[in-house]
């Protein structure tokens, strides 16, 4: 019998500006061969999220790798936080891409 091992994630209280401005300066590079820019913008506070920092800043890792590996030279990838107090504890982060003389394009 195979031995199951079971995921603990390591949860931590962490800003979600400081895990996305950490994502954001880890992908410059990657983004500046392509011609390709990196906006993030706030909107409203910032949010301190209990979670396991590690697998959130891989996930995010993995979205914007595939937003700038797809996305057309001289374009801009644009990162945008929201937090509604409609529902209790519910954010969102959303990931669009839009080139120079385009409109925006929209991916979530």
């Amino acid at each position: 019998m195979l031995d199951q091992k079971v995921f603990v994630p390591q949860l931590e209280r962490i800003s979600l500006k400081k895990v996305l401005t950490d994502v954001i300066s880890i992908m410059q590079g990657q983004a500046r061969l392509r011609a390709i820019r990196i906006a993030l913008k706030f909107t409203g506070k910032d949010i301190v999220l209990q979670i396991d920092q590690m697998r959130t800043i891989q996930i995010l890792l993995n979205l914007i790798s595939n937003a700038i590996k797809f996305s057309p030279e001289d374009s801009v990838i644009h990162l945008e936080t929201s937090y509604h107090m409609l529902e209790a504890g519910v954010f969102q982060v959303r990931i669009t891409r839009s080139e120079e003389h385009t409109s925006e394009l929209q991916s979530q």
